[in-house]
């Protein structure tokens, strides 16, 4: 499910998107059974809780989106806060909108530049893991991440999770993301980083 903010707030005709790079994943990932990718835009705070916020959000009463595995939420960052197209949603914000994600396991990108950055960074993504209850919190460090970079990166990640077999791709999480960081140099440059469980 990606949860995603205009990236060009100022522009009506807004041609930046996530989704048709990783809505087109089963194509990619032929032998495996298909994923089917939800998108949505949100622009504020009541905008992600009319998605996310548990228990009336919209992912907990559409039968469609019931044990949804990865969700994604795409908008600028900077440390512990995401900005939108009308709002700058901070800590606190985040922490009550993603509540009740242990109800299923599932993992949370948050794909804005500089979310995780430094000490303040590296805290709220403790204390939103341990909040949230997802099984892993992804994103990056650095406050400039190149966006086609990001979504190599996220691909790479999601494409090694869903082609698991034989074994729970989230009892694999940290071996997924070790591969990238061993094999893949600009996830390293920029910060890409993960909280697990």
């Amino acid at each position: 499910m990606i949860l995603e903010s205009n990236w060009k707030p100022d522009e009506v005709f807004n041609d930046i998107s996530v989704f048709p790079f990783l809505s087109n994943i089963s194509t990619i990932l032929k032998d495996q059974p298909p994923i089917t990718v939800g998108h949505r835009h949100f622009d504020s705070l009541r905008g992600l809780n009319f998605y996310l916020k548990f228990p009336e959000g919209q992912i907990w009463n559409d039968s469609e989106s019931w044990g949804t595995q990865v969700f994604y939420v795409g908008t600028h960052g900077s440390t512990a806060t995401i900005q939108t197209s009308m709002d700058v949603i901070r800590k606190d914000g985040l922490m009550n909108a993603f509540k009740g994600f242990d109800n299923w396991p599932n993992i949370i990108f948050l794909g804005g530049c500089g979310i995780f950055s430094g000490k303040k960074g590296d805290a709220f993504g403790y204390d939103l893991l341990a909040s949230s209850g997802t099984r892993a919190l992804l994103g990056y460090k650095s406050p400039d991440v190149d966006f086609l970079t990001s979504i190599i990166i996220e691909f790479l990640f999601l494409s090694q999770f869903y082609c698991i077999k034989g074994r729970n791709p989230f009892d694999c999480l940290q071996e997924i993301f070790d591969s990238i960081m061993d094999s893949f140099v600009p996830a390293q440059e920029i910060g890409f980083t993960m909280f697990l469980q």
